[in-house]
């Protein structure tokens, strides 16, 4: 185990990295960080936003979670507000929300917005993170957590294993590309965030099946909700901040 964990990661520094050599800032995560609080919108009409008997916890949500961890270090330091679709772009614009998870097809229109990578491929649908498009610092932390979730199912890092891995990898270098410590550190973030996100949240496939599985209310197949290796559309892209 501890052999194909040290290779997966030292693969890893292959992928490129690029990162300002001084912190970079963004109003949106500053705003956060005042307020001990982050706001996460969500797609009304979006099937996979259901209250559940303890209140707001599915698809959506964890990844609102994962992103409270982040930036707060606490996954319950989140307001979720329930957003109709043609109002998404007005709520970002007016500063209400932070991020808001949803449906990217139509907001792909707009050019006040930015689009994070797909979460979710429904049947003609894409759903994934929609953002203010001034806010390039936000947007890129964002990206990085998402494509960070969606990397570390390709390579095995899950919930179970996390904390073995940082004591497994004996080469600092490698365990730090992995969870992305220069970006952490360039946006003021503590360090060991993602490793704290994954912990807590899991990694992308966990949060499928937890939410969307077999197992679940939903049960949905994976299909092209699949890593690409697997025949599916979902590809962590090589990600840092420039």
């Amino acid at each position: 185990m501890k052999k194909r964990l040290f290779c997966i990661l030292s693969l890893y520094l292959l992928i490129p990295f690029s990162f300002a050599s001084g912190p970079q800032l963004s109003d949106t995560l500053r705003g956060v960080q005042a307020r001990g609080e982050l706001r996460c919108g969500q797609d009304a009409a979006a099937h996979l936003a259901q209250q559940s008997p303890d209140g707001l916890s599915d698809f959506y949500t964890a990844f609102c979670r994962a992103l409270a961890i982040v930036v707060l270090g606490d996954s319950e330091a989140v307001s979720y507000v329930s957003v109709a679709g043609d109002e998404h772009v007005f709520a970002l614009s007016q500063n209400n929300l932070d991020i808001l998870f949803g449906d990217v097809t139509e907001a792909a229109y707009h050019q006040q917005v930015a689009l994070g990578p797909v979460i979710f491929y429904g049947a003609t649908e894409r759903y994934g993170p929609i953002m203010r498009a001034e806010d390039e610092v936000w947007f890129k932390l964002v990206n990085w957590l998402v494509y960070a979730l969606i990397q570390a199912e390709e390579w095995g890092v899950d919930s179970q294993n996390i904390g073995e891995i940082a004591s497994a990898v004996q080469d600092a270098v490698a365990l730090e590309r992995f969870l992305a410590e220069p970006a952490a550190a360039q946006l003021g973030l503590e360090p060991g965030a993602l490793s704290r996100a994954i912990a807590e949240v899991g990694n992308y496939g966990e949060i499928y099946e937890r939410y969307l599985g077999l197992q679940t209310g939903h049960s949905l197949p994976r299909g092209p909700n699949r890593l690409w290796l697997d025949g599916g559309e979902l590809y962590a892209l090589p990600f840092g901040l420039e």
